[in-house]
């Protein structure tokens, strides 16, 4: 599915990952390095779209009891639960 995150997105993502990544994540990773390389239209799978919601919500609720999130995270969780909703589409 294609998600619209500008390329500061795309950065502020990479940017919160740290060093030690699952393998999954480590895909990712490599999803948004060469989307970011090529200039192409971000396209994840379901999961990867999940597996960043979860990124963001991690990095939101850190140590503040609750969820306190930048514009810029409120900006990617709204994408990322807008493309959830939409129905999988039959390649």
């Amino acid at each position: 599915m294609r998600v619209p995150l500008t390329r500061r997105e795309v950065e502020y993502l990479l940017a919160g990952r740290g060093q030690r990544l699952w393998p999954d994540e480590e895909r990712l990773c490599r999803r948004l390095r060469q989307a970011l390389a090529d200039g192409t239209p971000l396209c994840l799978t379901r999961l990867q779209v999940q597996m960043v919601q979860d990124w963001i919500d991690d990095a939101s609720a850190a140590g503040f009891g609750g969820r306190i999130r930048t514009p810029e995270e409120r900006d990617i969780s709204a994408k990322l639960e807008a493309a959830l909703a939409t129905p999988p589409v039959d390649d």
